[in-house]
């Protein structure tokens, strides 16, 4: 293929592939600038039809409608919490991400309690069966 054959052909491809991208960003709809945090409260809450998914992942409908519900929220001018709480009185337990409380500070911190006491345990055995080594070895 001539020299002057592959410049235009790469000349041609390229001026086509930015006006293609220039008439997408000129028709195409501008991002609503809530858009992203509709997106953000929607992925802490949950899908009531689906399976611990959040609602900007899930494909029912159910969920499109909540989301477009939050979107609707936030440009009323909402606070994210506000928005959750009614979600919440709605689809009680709706949260991915739940609200603190003693119960779940038992929960996360039980198994940590669990892991330092066998830790301690073991490093304890460790030293009796050391010290009995020591003991028995050194007899009569």
């Amino acid at each position: 293929m001539p020299e002057n054959l592959k410049r235009f052909t790469v000349t041609l491809l390229s001026a086509l592939f930015i006006g293609i991208i220039g008439w997408g960003l000129i028709v195409g709809d501008p991002p609503s600038p809530y858009a992203d945090r509709a997106s953000a409260i929607g992925s802490r809450v949950k899908c009531p039809v689906c399976q611990g998914e959040s609602v900007t992942s899930s494909p029912s409908g159910y969920a499109r409608d909540i989301l477009a519900y939050i979107e609707a929220r936030v440009d009323e001018g909402w606070t994210d919490e506000d928005i959750i709480l009614r979600l919440e009185e709605r689809f009680p337990g709706i949260r991915l991400d739940p609200q603190f409380s003693g119960l779940t500070a038992i929960l996360w911190l039980l198994p940590a309690a669990v892991a330092i006491a066998g830790i301690a345990t073991a490093r304890n055995q460790v030293r009796v069966g050391s010290s009995r080594v020591e003991h028995e070895s050194s007899g009569p």
